[in-house]
C-alpha cells in the first residue's frame, strides 16, 4: 500500500523539490504586525517594526498535493496538466509582493504599496483560470476563443490605463494619479496590471507547444480561404506547371534536332574530317582480295603523319637518354651515400646495443651486490640478535638467583 502511494505521489516531488529552492531565496526580514498569530495590514507611515527570520519552508508531497487539488486540477485523470501546477508552483510574483512566514513558519504574502496581507499567492486566481484555459482548448479543439479573450483582456487593461498620468510632487517624487478614480500611488500601475496578462500569455504560449495540433487548429465556422483567391492561386500555379513543361519539351526537342542534324551532315559529308584529324588521315582505293579486282575504300594514315609521329617518337627517346645522363651521376651519389649511411646505421646500432647491453649487466650485477648486502646485514643483525638474547637470559638469570638468595637471608 505504502509503494502505490508512493508511485502515485512520485510527480509532485519534482515540484516540492524546486519550491524548496525557490522559498530558501526568499527576502532576509520581513515586517508584519501580527495578533494572536494572524498577519494584519501595517498602519499608515513608517511600517512596525517586527522583523522575522527568513522563511524556508520545507514542503512535502501532501502540501503539493493539496496546492494541485487548490487549482482544481485532478492528478490522476489530469495528470497531463501537472506542468501548469509546477509553473504556478514556482511563478515569481507580481511588483510589489513578497514572500514571508510568521512565527508559527506560516508562508503568507505582503504587498508592500496596498500594505495588506494574503495567505494565498497573489496569482493563484489567474491559474486557476489557465488551468481552465487547458480544458477549454481541448473542448473546443483549438485556442481561437482563448487568444479572443486575451486580446480583449489586452484591450481593456489598456483602456484602464489611459486614465493613469505620471506627476511630480513639490519635492520631486514621481507618482501617479488616476483622474477618474482620484487614486495616487508611487508605484507604476502598469508593472502589476502587465503581469497578470503576461502570465497569461506565456501559459498560452507554452500550452500550444504541447498541443500543436491544436495550435494550428482555426475555427471550424471560418472560411478557409476566399474561393476567389483560393481559384487564382490553383490557376497560378497551373499555369507555372504548364509553362515549366513546355520549357523542357522545347529543350528535349532542340536537342533532338542537332543530333539529327549533325548525322545528315555526316552522311553528306564522308570525305571531311574534323579539324583535329585533317592532313593525318587519307581514303584509299585498294584491293580487297589480293588476286581479285574487288576494290574498297580504306582510311589510312597520310605519309607525312606517320614521319611526324615517327620524329616524336624519336625525339622522346633522344630526351630520356639526355635526362639519364643528367642525372645519373646524381643518382650514383645518392646511392653511394645511403650504402655508406646504412653502414655507418649498423655500426651505430651495434654500438648502442653493446652499451644498453653493458648498462644491464652493471644493473644486474648492483642488485645482486645489494642482495649480497642485505643478506649478509641479516645475518649479522641475526646473529647479534641472538648474542644479545643469550646475554638478556643470562642477566635475567643471574638476577633471579640473587633475589632468591637475598630472600632466603
Amino acid at each position: 500500500v505504502w509503494r502505490a502511494l508512493w508511485l502515485a505521489l512520485s510527480p509532485f516531488q519534482r515540484l516540492f523539490n524546486r519550491r524548496r529552492e525557490r522559498s530558501r531565496q526568499v527576502s532576509k526580514a520581513a515586517m508584519t504586525a501580527t495578533i494572536a498569530g494572524q498577519p494584519l495590514p501595517l498602519a499608515a507611515g513608517k511600517p512596525s517594526a517586527s522583523i522575522v527570520n527568513p522563511v524556508k519552508r520545507k514542503a512535502d508531497v501532501l502540501e503539493m498535493l493539496s496546492y494541485v487539488h487548490s487549482l482544481g486540477i485532478d492528478h490522476v485523470r489530469e495528470s497531463e496538466m501537472l506542468w501548469i501546477a509546477e509553473e504556478a508552483y514556482n511563478a515569481p510574483l507580481p511588483p510589489g509582493w513578497t514572500e514571508h512566514g510568521d512565527e508559527d513558519g506560516r508562508t503568507y504574502f505582503y504587498n508592500t504599496s496596498l500594505r495588506e496581507s494574503l495567505w494565498q499567492h497573489p496569482l493563484d486566481e489567474v491559474f486557476i483560470e489557465i488551468a481552465q484555459y487547458w480544458r477549454r482548448a481541448i473542448k473546443a479543439g483549438g485556442f481561437w476563443e482563448i487568444d479572443e479573450e486575451l486580446a480583449e483582456i489586452e484591450e481593456k487593461i489598456r483602456a484602464d490605463l489611459s486614465d493613469w498620468m505620471e506627476l511630480y510632487d513639490d519635492a520631486g517624487n514621481k507618482f501617479y494619479f488616476n483622474r477618474v478614480t482620484e487614486e495616487s500611488c508611487f508605484d507604476d500601475p502598469r508593472h502589476t496590471t502587465y503581469h497578470s496578462l503576461y502570465t497569461r500569455i506565456r501559459l498560452v504560449h507554452m500550452m500550444k507547444e504541447k498541443l500543436p495540433l491544436l495550435a494550428m487548429a482555426i475555427r471550424p465556422n471560418e472560411p478557409i480561404v476566399n474561393s476567389a483567391e483560393l481559384l487564382r492561386q490553383k490557376k497560378e500555379a497551373e499555369e507555372r506547371v504548364t509553362r515549366a513543361v513546355m520549357r523542357v519539351q522545347a529543350a528535349v526537342r532542340v536537342m533532338l534536332a542537332r543530333r539529327r542534324a549533325r548525322l545528315i551532315a555526316a552522311k553528306r559529308c564522308l570525305d571531311r574530317v574534323p579539324a583535329d584529324l585533317k592532313g593525318k588521315l587519307r581514303l584509299n582505293v585498294r584491293c580487297a582480295v589480293r588476286g581479285t579486282n574487288k576494290k574498297e575504300v580504306v582510311l589510312s594514315v597520310t605519309t607525312p603523319h606517320k614521319r611526324a609521329r615517327a620524329a616524336t617518337k624519336v625525339q622522346a627517346q633522344i630526351r630520356r637518354f639526355l635526362a639519364q645522363k643528367d642525372f645519373r651521376p646524381m643518382l650514383n651519389h645518392r646511392r653511394h651515400m645511403e650504402h655508406h649511411a646504412k653502414v655507418i646505421q649498423r655500426v651505430a646500432k651495434r654500438w648502442l646495443a653493446g652499451r644498453s647491453k653493458r648498462k644491464e649487466e652493471r644493473r644486474i650485477r648492483f642488485e645482486a651486490t645489494i642482495r649480497l648486502q642485505c643478506w649478509a646485514r641479516g645475518a649479522a643483525a641475526r646473529q647479534m640478535y641472538k648474542t644479545k638474547k643469550r646475554e638478556q637470559d643470562e642477566f635475567f638469570r643471574m638476577l633471579r638467583v640473587v633475589l632468591k638468595m637475598q630472600t632466603n637471608l
